[in-house]
């Protein structure tokens, strides 16, 4: 059975979006006690849809563009994917009734490395403050699709804000 990390609002939204859909499911499983079913329970950190390579018109694989992860590595955040063209930072406001239209784009992130089809990308971490109870990464392919959307594994505004190194005295 699968249920959004305690807290995690941006997850439930991303398992109820993609139901039918093929996704990739990050999480832990867990021993907690059921009583819908017998077996484990995963609590669901993130959700991205995955795509099947199609083949290229010159017989190559053209693979699906991907965020593989979104991490925090001091000062940055640091992003590692599959063929993305942009990579973007957004960040889920605090209050009630939030829906994506009141989501913050932070900014862009910038490509530094690309060896084996693997690409790393960096966002400076803002040295504020940030009233939001989520931040992700939204990657985008060579056409401008929403290729795939990861959140950080931390949720809340202080847990987040002291994860980033940001949190005010």
């Amino acid at each position: 059975m699968l249920l959004p990390e305690e807290g995690s609002t941006g997850v439930a939204k991303d398992l109820e979006k993609y139901a039918g859909r093929t996704v990739m499911v990050i999480g832990t499983l867990t021993k907690e006690p059921n009583i819908y079913m017998q077996g484990p329970i995963m609590r669901v950190n993130s959700v991205m849809p995955v795509q099947s390579p199609t083949p290229a018109s010159n017989g190559e694989e053209n693979l699906a563009a991907s965020i593989d992860s979104f991490t925090i590595a001091q000062p940055d955040l640091v992003i590692k994917g599959k063929n993305l063209a942009r990579v973007e930072i957004w960040a889920v406001p605090t209050g009630t009734g939030v829906t994506e239209k009141d989501y913050t784009l932070l900014g862009q992130a910038s490509k530094q490395a690309e060896t084996g089809g693997q690409q790393v990308w960096t966002f400076p971490i803002p040295r504020v403050t940030i009233l939001a109870t989520e931040i992700f990464a939204r990657g985008y392919d060579e056409q401008g699709r929403d290729a795939s959307r990861v959140s950080l594994p931390v949720e809340g505004v202080t847990a987040l804000n002291k994860a980033l190194g940001t949190v005010s005295n």
